[in-house]
């Protein structure tokens, strides 16, 4: 195999040539299939060495921004990432560490503030308790002071309507009493009567046995005459052994019913007074409230009818306008 070329410049006056058997040329051209084979091969090998170069390079930083973003996600906001590759991912890192920078300093800032709300709020606890404290020793103060004054003005309310020795009502009350009744009277046209009760011989057992021992008397009297009444009817120490009684919606026949009640009971049941048995009567008048009329006339009908049942042997029951037939004594 031959062949000629000119040289380049040579003016056309030289000439370059070769002479090779074709067996040779064939040995070269394996030759050269081989060696680019290898170069292939080679190329290959070095392509992907530095591809895993760059790969490691490159995915490093990224697979460690990953797991600082999970850190970050699970409540470690100081991460920081200290690797530098000096190219552009060293911008996103730097990023990322001023995120992470700014990330803890607000989580810094919202636990200082956290703290500072909970502290406020246990001052605040603790001034509320304080303050509740003084309002329920204050309300203490308060209720025992209403407390004793509603006793006070109670003991004055009761002082004022209530004979102190019987605890019954005393002159001042059973007049409002009888002002409500009149009032009852003239809305109502309902009767009411009255009973004037003067126990007999009352003196001879305060002059024999004390004043002590007719105290014990009246007291008791005063009970029993209490419960031998309806809880509408009202009971009065008059004064000394006189007591008055209203009746409401009462006749004047009705009443002398419940007069004569009460007098068997003071007269067939003995009293006692410091282990001693007593007996002892009473005298009453029965008198009907008529309209037109004043309660003092009513009230002194009723004591004129005890003045006759005085006059006529004690003892008894007498009605308005009874005549006394007997000597009265006290």
């Amino acid at each position: 195999m031959s062949g000629y070329a000119p040289i380049k410049h040579g003016g056309g006056r030289y000439l370059v040539g070769i002479d090779m058997r074709a067996d040779q040329v064939y040995e070269k051209y394996k030759g050269l299939r081989v060696s680019g084979l290898i170069s292939l091969l080679a190329s290959i090998a070095l392509a992907f060495l530095f591809a895993r170069f760059l790969s490691a390079k490159f995915i490093a930083p990224i697979h460690l921004a990953i797991d600082r973003c999970t850190a970050i996600a699970a409540g470690k906001l100081d991460e920081q990432i200290t690797l530098r590759t000096h190219d552009e991912l060293d911008h996103l890192l730097k990023a990322f560490n001023d995120m992470s920078a700014a990330l803890a300093h607000t989580e810094h800032k919202r636990r200082e503030a956290f703290d500072a709300l909970q502290r406020a709020k246990d001052e605040l606890e603790i001034r509320v308790r304080q303050r509740t404290a003084d309002l329920s020793e204050v309300n203490n103060r308060l209720s025992n002071e209403i407390a004793q004054r509603i006793i006070a003005q109670t003991a004055l309310q009761e002082a004022a309507t209530v004979d102190p020795l019987t605890r019954l009502y005393n002159r001042r009350a059973m007049m409002e009493h009888f002002d409500h009744e009149i009032g009852r009277n003239k809305r109502n046209q309902l009767p009411f009567s009255v009973l004037f009760i003067d126990l007999d011989h009352f003196k001879r057992i305060n002059d024999a046995k004390g004043h002590e021992a007719g105290d014990c008397v009246l007291i008791e009297i005063s009970i029993r005459m209490k419960n031998m009444l309806r809880s509408q009817d009202s009971i009065a120490r008059w004064g000394g052994e006189e007591f008055v009684v209203l009746l409401p919606e009462t006749t004047l026949a009705e009443g002398r019913i419940v007069a004569e009640k009460i007098r068997r009971a003071i007269a067939d049941t003995p009293f006692y007074a410091h282990g001693v048995e007593l007996f002892l009567t009473a005298s009453f008048g029965v008198a009907e409230f008529r309209p037109g009329l004043d309660i003092s006339q009513t009230i002194n009908a009723a004591d004129a009818a005890v003045y006759a049942a005085k006059m006529n042997g004690r003892n008894r029951v007498e009605i308005e306008g009874a005549v006394a037939r007997g000597t009265h004594q006290a």
